[in-house]
């Protein structure tokens, strides 16, 4: 998936490269070995974002029912996915094929192949999921502090299972009781920072170079994948669950492309790509089984805790 994917948008070369570094992550092999939803996820996000880019670069025949179904999948597998459809319907509205007036009054605009798209997630969702709409009493204490007065209410309701999951993702919070060093207690840094001590150190200027190219010499598809990077991360770190390695590991093979989009720009590329991946291949071999305790210097250097 992850190679045609990034044929697609691109060509072989750098498709051969992303694939690698996605491969041969050690985050992906952790939980892979373990057979963990998160790279189930990755690999429903790529079709997420690729029937996304299609249907609104193309306008392919049956672009919208893969993008309602690749979406439903993925909410049903895991509710966290609700982060997908909110960036889906972000870059609609930024591709304008959801318009938004305020002036003189205001109104919505919808392409229908956006509504049936939408209409597919939710009955895919619903096929997959079909108790989320059960209700279960639920009993609340809610305290609120005004100045020096605190007022406290007992709040009682039959709450569907899929709203309290979405709000105890979004509400629910570890707080206090997992205390995080500086760098890690810092939205947006502390999954980046968990990414790039994870991998290979390699990575690291490998991001950084994919980075500048993209902003120097940006192509017309990188649209998309920045965009997609930097609205999971920005929407990630709205939780308020502990930070984990699980969370960045759906995102790693838009990471892998953004890593790998200085390839253009060198010679002997086939080559260079070959030496990356064998390098990459290495590194997670001697890493292996216990890919759960394999970290680069970094770790240590930032006081990143074990997540």
């Amino acid at each position: 998936a992850m190679l045609f994917f990034t044929k697609k948008l691109y060509d072989t070369k750098l498709a051969i490269l992303a694939a690698s570094l996605t491969g041969f992550s050690i985050i992906h092999l952790q939980f892979s070995r373990y057979a963990q939803v998160e790279t189930i996820l990755s690999f429903l996000y790529i079709a997420i974002i690729y029937f996304l880019w299609s249907m609104t670069e193309n306008n392919g025949k049956y672009d919208f029912l893969l993008l309602g179904a690749s979406l439903g999948l993925a909410l049903s597998v895991k509710f966290t996915s609700v982060i997908m459809l909110v960036i889906a319907v972000a870059y609609l509205l930024y591709t304008r094929h959801i318009k938004l007036s305020i002036k003189p009054n205001f109104s919505i605009s919808i392409q229908n192949n956006v509504l049936k798209a939408l209409a597919v997630a939710f009955v895919m969702f619903m096929i997959l999921w079909p108790f989320g709409l059960q209700r279960l009493h639920t009993e609340a204490n809610i305290t609120v502090d005004y100045g020096d007065v605190s007022r406290s209410q007992t709040v009682a309701a039959d709450v569907p299972i899929m709203v309290m999951s979405f709000f105890r993702r979004i509400f629910s919070s570890v707080g206090e009781a997992v205390p995080h060093s500086l760098a890690m207690g810092t939205p947006v840094i502390n999954y980046v920072l968990l990414y790039l001590t994870k991998e290979f150190m390699l990575i690291i200027p490998m991001i950084i170079a994919g980075t500048y190219i993209m902003i120097k010499k940006p192509l017309k598809n990188d649209k998309i994948i920045v965009f997609t990077v930097i609205m999971f991360i920005l929407l990630l770190s709205l939780q308020r669950t502990n930070i984990s390695y699980r969370h960045i590991t759906p995102i790693i093979p838009f990471l892998a492309i953004v890593a790998s989009r200085w390839i253009y720009f060198v010679r002997m590329q086939m080559r260079l790509i070959a030496l990356i991946a064998v390098i990459f291949f290495i590194f997670a071999y001697i890493s292996g089984p216990s890919y759960v305790l394999s970290f680069n210097p970094l770790k240590g250097l930032l006081g990143i805790e074990d997540s």
